[in-house]
Order: structure tokens, then C-alpha cells, then sequence
């Protein structure tokens, strides 16, 4: 994957999960900022529920994250695992309902 540069027009939601947490993203958020003290063996993401056309939404995890569950609508291109200082970029498309991957 490439270099990841947040805008100045992201909004940042940092969360300090634990394993089992489920994270629910606001409607705003377009970068998740997932530090946990260690190690997860399982993490819950929700997507905004109410996404626009076009609306960019990032996650990157500070530490390894072995289980991910990305829930909240369709993805397509969905990842079920992040790595130490990883990172996933997704686009929403309103024409198909769904969140594509493109990072």
C-alpha cells in the first residue's frame, strides 16, 4: 500500500480499544484512529450509518489487530485483519450502496 496523508479536512475519532471492543464511527468520521495498549485478538468497527456519495473514510491501527469485523453496510474489498501501524482506506458510492476498499 501507499503513503497514507490525512487532509485537513478529515475527522478524527481516536479510540483506545480492547480486545472484544466494538467501535461505533460517527457520521462525520473520515479517519478512525485505533491505539490500543497491545496486541488484539478481535475488533468490531461500525462505518458511519449514514454515509454521503463519495464520502472517505480511513482506519489505521497502532498495533496488530488479528480479527477484524467491519460491519455497518456493504464492503467491497472488506480486510479481517490489520497490521502494526496498518492502515485501510475506503470511498462510498451511493449508486452502489456499498463501501469500496481503495487502500
Amino acid at each position: 500500500m501507499g503513503q497514507f496523508a490525512p487532509s485537513n479536512s478529515d475527522t478524527a475519532q481516536y479510540v483506545v480499544p480492547t480486545t472484544g471492543s466494538t467501535v461505533v464511527c460517527a457520521n462525520s468520521t473520515t479517519l478512525l484512529l485505533l491505539n490500543p495498549a497491545s496486541v488484539l485478538a478481535t475488533l468490531t468497527v461500525t462505518l458511519p450509518p449514514n454515509p454521503v456519495d463519495g464520502q472517505r473514510f480511513v482506519m489505521a491501527a497502532g498495533a496488530l489487530i488479528t480479527l477484524l469485523t467491519i460491519n455497518g453496510g456493504t464492503v467491497k474489498g472488506l480486510i479481517t485483519t490489520l497490521s502494526l501501524n496498518g492502515y485501510a482506506r475506503f470511498a462510498y458510492s451511493v449508486d452502489a450502496n456499498a463501501w469500496f476498499r481503495t487502500g
